[in-house]
């Protein structure tokens, strides 16, 4: 029962470890996204996108080009 116990108690830190290392950043996303190319253009216009890239957290309220 132990090396059950511990055996998923493993798994179960390596599924977390793996999905925090996973996370993208606001420009990440909005690199990925062909409706917020306006932002992605503002950000590296204002050279923010290293700053949004860094340790967070950050919001970001920006709407869609259709706007």
């Amino acid at each position: 029962m132990k090396k059950l116990v511990l055996s998923v108690t493993m798994i179960l830190c390596v599924a977390f470890a793996s999905s925090l290392s996973a996370q993208k950043t606001i420009v990440d996303v909005a690199v990925g996204n062909k409706d917020f190319t306006t932002l992605v253009t503002a950000l590296k216009a204002a050279d923010l996108v290293s700053a949004l890239q860094g340790e967070g957290p950050f919001t970001v309220f920006a709407p869609t080009n259709d706007a």
